[in-house]
Parts: structure tokens; C-alpha cells; sequence
């Protein structure tokens, strides 16, 4: 008789598996880096501009400047307690990089503080 449920790979032992855990984290890093660098995207100014310009040009900016300041500073948060979380794991399946791709909150903060409609 076969049951509905899967078999489950048993979980692989960071110790002995620890250049595939090294790319788990290494890629998470990847993802939370090029989502700090897209929050610079929003931030714009007309080139050639003199030292005054560029000074009030920046005050004009404020609103976008600190959402940014919000957005990355959150965004560094999650990183730092992802990584202390990583710190702690002693062990790992398979579907962990499946819930990587999955994590959602990376994008909430982006669109969140982008201005965008949801």
C-alpha cells in the first residue's frame, strides 16, 4: 500500500557538508547585496552641477534620502539576523533553498518604501 506522503531526504550535517552550506549563505548574501543596491535606483540627480546645486538639490531629495537611509537599515537588520541565524544551524535539508527563493520580506521592504502602488 502506498501512503501520500513523501520521503523525506534526512537532514545533511553542516560539519561534513560545508561548502554547500557556504554557497546557501553566499547566495542569501547575494540576494540582500543587490537589494541594498537597488534601493540607490530611487535616488537621482542632474549631472554638471556646482557644489551649491548639488547641496540643494540633495535637500530637495530628502523624502527619497530617507526612505532610503529606512529601507537600507532595515534591510541590514534582516541580514544581520539571518546570519546570526545561519551561525546557529547545525544541520540542513534539501528544501532550504527552496525557502530561500520564497522569502517574500526582501521584496516587501523594496516596494514598501519605493513609493510604488500595491
Amino acid at each position: 500500500m502506498i501512503r501520500g506522503v513523501a520521503r523525506a531526504e534526512p537532514a545533511k550535517r553542516r560539519e561534513e557538508n560545508e561548502i554547500e552550506f557556504g554557497r546557501i549563505v553566499a547566495f542569501s548574501d547575494g540576494v540582500f547585496s543587490i537589494a541594498i543596491t537597488l534601493l540607490v535606483l530611487n535616488l537621482t540627480v542632474n549631472k554638471g552641477l556646482s557644489a551649491a546645486d548639488l547641496t540643494s538639490e540633495l535637500f530637495d531629495l530628502w523624502d527619497n534620502l530617507l526612505a532610503f537611509a529606512l529601507s537600507f537599515a532595515v534591510i541590514g537588520r534582516f541580514w544581520v539576523v539571518h546570519h546570526r541565524f545561519f551561525a546557529e544551524v547545525a544541520a540542513f535539508a534539501a528544501y532550504l533553498w527552496f525557502l530561500l527563493f520564497l522569502d517574500p520580506s526582501r521584496h516587501l521592504v523594496r516596494r514598501a518604501t519605493s513609493g510604488a502602488e500595491p
